[in-house]
């Protein structure tokens, strides 16, 4: 079934989307109205995708790295060997680390200001 593994990448960056702008953590902070989009955090996601991309198609070029399972893709590739769904899988994997990072901030300053009010 081409188009499957996109296809679930993209039912996982919505997700990711509506516990972001659920929790307000990384695209949309809080104190500021919801869908207040935050475009500093987007040019930190592209850049950091567009480093892997560079990482993955140096690998792909040099042998280290191959591609997936045919019958799962689209079929469609950016450079060479780089399958579209590549950039999409990057783009998850960079918002999961910074989602993660925004909840582990958030959750250390809330410790942080209990301690400091029990003291």
């Amino acid at each position: 079934m081409p188009g499957i593994y996109l296809g679930l990448l993209l039912i996982s960056l919505a997700g990711l989307a509506h516990i972001d702008n659920r929790q307000r953590l990384v695209f949309s902070k809080a104190g500021r109205p919801r869908f207040k989009f935050e475009w500093q955090q987007l040019i930190v996601t592209a850049l950091a995708v567009a480093v892997f991309s560079l990482w993955d198609t140096l690998g792909i070029a040099l042998g280290i790295f191959f591609e997936g399972q045919q019958n799962f893709l689209i079929g469609i590739n950016l450079f060479g060997n780089y399958p579209v769904e590549e950039a999409f899988f990057l783009t998850l994997f960079v918002y999961c680390a910074q989602l993660t990072l925004a909840a582990w901030m958030r959750v250390s300053a809330k410790a942080q200001a209990e301690e400091a009010g029990a003291k």
